[in-house]
This record gives C-alpha cells, sequence and structure tokens, in this order.
C-alpha cells in the first residue's frame, strides 16, 4: 500500500443492495474502523510468525493507549514484551519511535533499519505505521529480527575461510519477566542517569537537558504521567520539563 493510511472500510450505512442502513449510534465510524483494522493486524501476527520464524518478533501495537500499547504479539522473547506491554521498553534506537515521540509524521513504512536490545543483541527491524482520516498514526505493525545467530554464523564463516579473530558467543536470552510502563520509564530514567558522572543534586542544566533529550528520543514522554516522573527524578519541576520539551522539539 502506498501510504498505509486507513481508508474508510466500504460505504458507512450503505448495503450491498444500495438501500440506507442505519449505523450504529454509540459507536463513531473512524472509531469502529481503526478496531477493525487493528484487529484484523492482530489476527495475521501468528501467520506471519509462522513464516518468519521464533527469532522474529511480531509485534501490533494500539498506538492510542501507549501505556499498555501491545495487543498482540508473537516470539517476545526477543525483546521481552508481551501483550499489555507499553511502547516504550522495546528495542533501542528505533527511528519509527522516535519520529512518534517528536510528533513527525514520517513515511508509513520504515524497512530495514537496525535496532539493538537492552543487552546488546542486534535486530533488523521494519515498522508500518497506519493512519487514520485525520492523518494520526494509530496502530503499528513491527518486526524485529533477532541477527544473533546470523552474525555468529557469519563471524564462524569469516573464520573458516582464513579471516582472522575469534568467533564472539551470540548473547543468552536471559528470562523476561512483565513489566508496566511506569518500571519500564522509571529503568529508562536510571539507564540515563547512570551516564552522568555526578549525583542528581550536581546535574547542571546542560546534563539535564542532555537526559530530558535522550528520554524524548526513546519515546519516554509518549506516556501519561511521564513528565511528572522525570521532573521527580531530576529534582525540577514539571514547567522546567516543558520548557526542556520545547526547546529540544524546537532545534530537532
Amino acid at each position: 500500500m502506498a501510504r498505509s493510511s486507513a481508508q474508510e472500510i466500504g460505504n458507512e450505512g450503505v448495503g450491498r443492495d444500495g438501500q440506507a442502513r442505519p449505523s450504529s449510534p454509540s459507536v463513531p465510524t473512524a472509531g469502529r474502523d481503526e478496531e477493525l483494522i487493528i484487529a484484523s493486524l492482530a489476527a495475521a501476527v501468528p501467520s506471519i510468525a509462522a513464516i518468519t520464524g521464533r527469532e522474529c518478533e511480531v509485534v501490533v501495537h494500539d498506538l492510542r493507549c501507549p501505556e499498555r500499547s501491545i495487543v498482540a504479539i508473537a516470539n517476545g522473547h526477543v525483546s521481552g514484551r508481551q501483550i499489555g506491554s507499553p511502547l516504550i521498553g522495546g528495542p533501542m534506537n528505533d527511528v519509527a519511535l522516535k519520529a512518534l515521540a517528536r510528533g513527525v509524521n514520517p513515511n508509513p513504512e520504515i524497512l530495514a533499519y537496525q535496532t539493538k536490545t537492552s543487552d546488546g543483541r542486534v535486530l533488523k527491524s521494519t515498522t508500518t505505521l497506519y493512519y487514520n482520516l485525520d492523518c494520526a498514526p494509530f496502530a503499528a505493525l513491527c518486526l524485529n529480527h533477532d541477527l544473533s545467530v546470523p552474525l555468529a554464523a557469519a563471524r564462524w564463516l569469516d573464520q573458516l575461510v582464513g579471516a582472522t579473530g575469534a568467533v564472539a558467543e551470540p548473547a543468552s536470552e536471559p528470562g523476561h519477566p512483565s513489566r508496566d510502563f511506569g518500571l519500564v520509564l522509571d529503568e529508562l530514567i536510571a539507564e540515563c542517569l547512570g551516564r552522568e558522572p555526578g549525583p542528581v543534586s550536581e546535574l547542571d542544566r546542560e546534563a539535564r537537558l542532555r537526559i530530558v533529550g535522550e528520554l524524548e528520543g526513546r519515546g519516554a514522554f509518549l506516556l501519561r504521567g511521564s513528565v511528572v516522573r522525570v521532573a521527580d527524578a531530576l529534582g525540577i519541576s514539571k514547567f522546567t520539563v516543558y520548557s526542556y520539551l520545547d526547546e529540544i522539539r524546537s532545534s530537532g
């Protein structure tokens, strides 16, 4: 599809015989169409996973609810997520997520870009975004293929044909307990703070701005309540966080 945007499914209120049909008064047409598209994508997940194999995670996100966006997933062991997991906390360096966080409508199909898991495994990712009639993204279909085995095989072949260097062991897969969006957000904040040399109380404006910028790039502020949580962690007001975000977004 050229745009991957949500099209009106059928002619609302018109039957196959061309006669008018009453529409449901309780659910708006756009909402029904979005639900139908999301349900259709979710139904396709097992079929896609059956073809791509267990090292390829297949995910459907309902972007209208970022706190528990995953509505369907296969091979969740790749990133450690499951149904009900939040939009953040998935692969790092996700260009589609960065675009959504900045309010930019990227191309609907973002193909074959490299991401990475929190434990360092390299993934090859693809994202297709679905837009409603107001050009707002409401769903995403994502594929994240763990390249640990292919990369290890490539290193082995290089060694076999005479290339120097030892073959690195592929990263092992740890257990992945279910995590809610609050815990994931706290982990992201702690990760950013951990890269700063001093305690939070000694962070200057540049350091705080850098931390907010990294959290923005990783989609943290797509979640409700995230501004207050970040403000508390940095020891600043939520208005200061909003000011930092305005500065970051205007310069980006």
